[in-house]
């Protein structure tokens, strides 16, 4: 039926699964970016710590 552009209930399953498993990996993404921007932002506060008052 789908090869016949008729939609299905198995289709429309299979593709609400798809378009899942695309904002799963999406926000797997985000949160990659966050831990990043997370570790960067320690990095500096920790040099700007390590070098003391700047004068």
């Amino acid at each position: 039926m789908e090869k016949r552009a008729i939609r299905t209930d198995k289709g429309e399953v299979n593709r609400q699964i798809v378009s899942d498993n695309k904002l799963r990996e999406d926000l797997k993404a985000v949160e990659r970016l966050r831990k990043a921007a997370d570790q960067l932002a320690r990095q500096e506060q920790d040099k700007s710590h390590d070098r003391g008052p700047e004068l």
